[in-house]
C-alpha cells in the first residue's frame, strides 16, 4: 500500500466546484482528481525543468 499523507487544503469555492464537476466527469472522487491534478503539474514542471537543462 502507497503512503499516503492526510492534509488540509484551503481554496475558492468557485475552483471546489470546477474540481467536483470535473471529477464526476472523469469518474474520479474530488481526492482523486486533486491528485491526479497535482502530479500532471509536477510532470509538467519537471519537464520543463529538464527542457532547460535544470
Amino acid at each position: 500500500m502507497e503512503n499516503k499523507v492526510a492534509t488540509l487544503i484551503r481554496i475558492e469555492e468557485e475552483i471546489y466546484e470546477d474540481i467536483k464537476e470535473i471529477a464526476s466527469d472523469e469518474n474520479r472522487s474530488f481526492n482523486k482528481q486533486v491528485e491526479f491534478i497535482l502530479k500532471n503539474y509536477i510532470e509538467h514542471y519537471k519537464n520543463k525543468d529538464e527542457k532547460n537543462g535544470n
